[in-house]
C-alpha cells in the first residue's frame, strides 16, 4: 500500500502537487505534505520540490490574508519551507553531517534574530506565559496560584526561544528523514540505513558546538537560549551510534523500543548521555572498532 502510493505521487509532478495539497488539510497528517515536497525535491529537482511548496502555501496566504498570520508562519516558513531548505542541503550534498550542521547554523540564527528583535526575550515569554496561566486558572485547571505557576515556570524562559526553534528543526529533519525513506523504498533499499549508521560529526564540528556550549557557564543569555539548538544535532547523533550499537544485538526491536520509552520518560539526563556517546564517537569513531557492523 505504501508503495503504491509512493508510485503515484512519482509518476508527474501533477499527482505529486494533488497528494501534497490533499495532507495540508487532513489533521495531524499535514507533516505528510512537507514529506511528500521533501521527496520530489530529492528525487526529481529542487526546483519541482519549490513549485510544490508554492502551492501547498495557498492556504496558509488566504488565511494571512484574513488577518490570521500564524498558519503563515509557523505551517510554511517553520514547517514546510524549512523541510524544503534541508532537504535542497542533502540532495547537494549527500551528506546528513552538512545537513545537521546547517540546521543547527539556522537555528542559532534564529534565535539571535529573536533576540535582536526582542531585546528582553525572557521578558516576553513571561508576559505571554501570565496570560496563559491566567486563563488556565479561570478555567479551573491549575491547582495552585497563578503566582506561584509564574515562579515555578520563569527559569525555562531563559531556554523557550531555542527549544521552540529546537523542535521545528526536529521536525523537519522528521520530514526529510521520511522522505530519504521513501526514496531509499523506492530507489535504494537499505539506503537510508546505511546512510545514518556512518552519520557522525568530525573534531573540529564538535569542539564548536561545545565551544559555544560552554558559553552558557558564562550567564550569556544568547548562548543560554541556544542550548536545545545546540544539543540536537549531537543528540541526533548519539542516538544513530545506539541504532548501531544496538543492531546486531537479540531481540533489537525490544531493546530499541525500551530506550525510547526511556528517552520519553528521562529525557533531559538520557540526551545528555547521547551527546556524550556523539563527543565520544567523534573522537574515536565506536562504529568502526564494532566487529560485523558495516
Amino acid at each position: 500500500m505504501m508503495r503504491g502510493f509512493l508510485e503515484f505521487i512519482m509518476r508527474g509532478r501533477k499527482q505529486a502537487m494533488l497528494m501534497a495539497m490533499l495532507f495540508v488539510f487532513v489533521p495531524f497528517l499535514g507533516w505528510v505534505s512537507s514529506a511528500i515536497i521533501a521527496l520530489v525535491t530529492l528525487r526529481i529537482g529542487i526546483l519541482q520540490g519549490l513549485f510544490i511548496l508554492l502551492w501547498t502555501t495557498l492556504p496558509s496566504i488566504g488565511l494571512a490574508w484574513t488577518g490570521n498570520s500564524t498558519s503563515l508562519y509557523f505551517n510554511v516558513l517553520a514547517g514546510t519551507g524549512l523541510t524544503w531548505i534541508l532537504a535542497v542541503i542533502l540532495r547537494i550534498t549527500v551528506n546528513w553531517r552538512l545537513v545537521l550542521l546547517a540546521a543547527s547554523a539556522m537555528g542559532i540564527l534564529a534565535v539571535g534574530i529573536a533576540h535582536w528583535v526582542i531585546p528582553d526575550v525572557q521578558a516576553w515569554w513571561m508576559a505571554k506565559l501570565q496570560v496563559a496561566v491566567s486563563q488556565a486558572s479561570k478555567a479551573g485547571v491549575l491547582d495552585i496560584s497563578v503566582a506561584s505557576s509564574l515562579t515555578a515556570l520563569k527559569p525555562i524562559t531563559a531556554f523557550l526561544t531555542g527549544t521552540l526553534v529546537a523542535f521545528f528543526l526536529l521536525m523537519a529533519l522528521f520530514n526529510v528523514v521520511i522522505a530519504r525513506w521513501w526514496q531509499a523504498m523506492l530507489y535504494n533499499p537499505g539506503g537510508l540505513k546505511k546512510e545514518l549508521y556512518q552519520l557522525r560529526l568530525d573534531k573540529i564540528s564538535v569542539v564548536g558546538l561545545l565551544t559555544i556550549t560552554a558559553l552558557v557557564f558564562f550567564n550569556n543569555p544568547l548562548a543560554q537560549d541556544c542550548l536545545p539548538v545546540l544539543i540536537l544535532p549531537l543528540a541526533l547523533i548519539g542516538l544513530a551510534v545506539i541504532h548501531v550499537l544496538l543492531a546486531n544485538t537479540r531481540h533489537n526491536l525490544l531493546w530499541l523500543a525500551g530506550f525510547y520509552g526511556l528517552l520519553i520518560l528521562l529525557l533531559r539526563p538520557v540526551a545528555i548521555i547521547l551527546v556524550m556517546v556523539a563527543v565520544l564517537d567523534s573522537l574515536i569513531d565506536i562504529r568502526k572498532r564494532l566487529k560485523g557492523v558495516e
